[in-house]
């Protein structure tokens, strides 16, 4: 099935605070390259606390802590004291994320800032409910969109653990190990992601070199049948390594040649096996 995700960097660094925080200044923005240590915005105290009094006041006088983030209410108490006064940053790379802004509080729990440290891409999806429990860890997946130049391979990395509501939807976070990004792999392009969800088939496989190519193009094998070699029409598919799978045209009761120029020489019989290649979308 096909899901829509985003492009993200793979190595990402989360900044956040123990409560809700305004700023007074931001000093970077998306896409900059910081270091460690470096002051990425100023909280501005006194604002944050009319705020928090301002959005939390009517749920400290009706009681209702168990509903005020952690931390908070001995903020409020201690006042501007209780607040950072800086945000920095824990690790050096690019900005990809800012949340903070100047004219109302942060949300409680979430990243302030988000750092990329580089490295690989990934892409993430919000699976729908009714297609989760067909996702599994490294199943095959490709990927396109309309801002990417060619179609990209990846598999299915992680699943989370617990399922979220996106847009209105429920569905579970799967991320996608890309194989193949390069540098038109962009951090924050959309795609649209297939993954192949079949469970392996039962199949018959053969070496390669039994099936040969007729004038008309059609495969064929010779088999051993009554005490004549026999040529018959079969159809095949790719597997890795030397050996194919038979779709039609063979049962394990055959013998079939393995030399396709003798008339006579060793035999052997189609092995039956689960083929994890042989998949639908």
């Amino acid at each position: 099935f096909t899901c829509a995700g985003k492009i993200e960097e793979a190595n990402q660094v989360s900044v956040t605070a123990d409560f809700p925080v305004a700023a007074d200044s931001i000093y970077v923005r998306v896409g900059e390259t910081v270091r460690k240590g470096d002051v990425l915005a100023q909280i501005d105290p006194q604002k944050t606390i009319d705020l928090l009094q301002s959005a939390y006041g009517a749920l400290l006088s009706e009681q209702a802590s168990v509903q005020i983030p952690d931390g908070l209410l001995q903020a409020m108490a201690a006042g501007s004291d209780r607040l950072p006064r800086r945000i920095t940053a824990p690790v050096s790379g690019t900005v990809v994320q800012i949340a903070l802004q100047t004219d109302r509080l942060s949300d409680a729990g979430s990243a302030l800032f988000v750092l990329s440290t580089g490295g690989d891409k990934e892409v993430r999806l919000h699976v729908p409910e009714s297609e989760i429990s067909a996702v599994a860890h490294c199943q095959n997946a490709t990927l396109t969109g309309v801002g990417l130049l060619r179609t990209y391979h990846g598999q299915v990395d992680r699943i989370a653990p617990e399922a979220t509501v996106c847009d209105g939807a429920t569905g579970v976070d799967v991320w996608i190990a890309v194989s193949d990004a390069d540098e038109a792999f962009r951090s924050g392009l959309h795609v649209d992601a297939c993954i192949e969800t079949a469970e392996p088939t039962a199949a018959l496989t053969i070496p390669e070199l039994c099936v040969g190519i007729d004038d008309t193009g059609l495969e064929y094998v010779l088999v051993l049948e009554n005490g004549k070699v026999q040529k018959r029409t079969v159809e095949t598919g790719a597997l890795p390594g030397s050996r194919c799978s038979i779709r039609s045209g063979l049962s394990t009761d055959d013998w079939v040649l393995m030399d396709r120029t003798l008339s006579v020489g060793q035999r052997i019989r189609p092995q039956a096996a689960e083929i994890a290649g042989e998949t639908s979308e």
